[in-house]
């Protein structure tokens, strides 16, 4: 029921409303934001450029597949606007 509701949502309704991310999609971005503390670092050493490449492509894989699942639970945050994800709060919300 509540999905339903959410899908009815119009993109008015969707701008003052705060979004609660799934468990998986929550995994997914903290996945790609240690994939890219990782990259960090390898950058930091002598011939480490691949590794650092190879942890940067699974960051931007991950962050892809998380917003594509949180296209799919709620398309009106695809109809528009420039959606974050807050880490502290475990939110989608709309930036103005």
């Amino acid at each position: 029921m509540e999905k339903a509701r959410l899908l009815s949502l119009s993109p008015e309704e969707a701008r003052q409303r705060l979004f609660d991310a799934p468990p998986e999609v929550v995994d997914l971005f903290l996945t790609a934001d240690g994939a890219i503390a990782c990259r960090d670092q390898c950058l930091l050493m002598p011939f480490r450029t691949k590794k650092a490449l190879h942890f940067a492509k699974q960051a931007v894989d991950a962050r892809q597949k998380a917003w594509d699942i949180i296209y799919t639970l709620w398309p009106v945050t695809s109809a528009g606007g420039k959606w974050q994800y807050s880490p502290s709060t475990k939110k989608i919300t709309l930036l103005d």
